[in-house]
C-alpha cells in the first residue's frame, strides 16, 4: 500500500514514527468526513466513531474499507513523503 502525506504537515513526526499505519477508504456517505480530515488545525477524531485496529493505528467505523499496514519505507517526492506498507489485515 502507498500514501503520501505533503513534508510540511504538522503529522509528519507522527508518521515517521509509527511503525504502521491504516488507510481508511471512506465511502461516498462519508464525504464531509474526507473533508475534515483534509482540512488542517483541527481535531480530525473529534466526534468520530473510531476504534484502535490491531495492529494500534485508528479504523474509522463504517469505511468502505481499511488496510491495516506494517511500514516498510518512506522516502521524499517532490515536497511530499511517500510511505510504502505491507497490507496485513483488510476489512469492508
Amino acid at each position: 500500500m502507498l500514501w503520501s502525506l505533503r513534508s510540511a504537515s504538522p503529522s509528519m513526526p507522527a508518521f515517521e514514527a509509527a511503525p504502521c499505519f491504516a488507510v481508511n477508504v471512506l465511502s461516498e456517505s462519508q464525504v464531509e468526513l474526507s473533508r475534515r480530515f483534509a482540512a488542517r488545525g483541527q481535531d480530525r477524531f473529534a466526534d468520530v466513531a473510531w476504534a484502535l485496529g490491531e495492529h494500534g493505528s485508528p479504523l474509522i467505523s463504517g469505511c468502505a474499507a481499511v488496510f491495516e499496514c506494517t511500514t516498510l519505507s518512506h522516502q521524499i517526492a517532490g515536497d511530499h513523503r511517500l510511505f510504502i506498507g505491507s497490507v496485513r489485515a483488510c476489512s469492508e
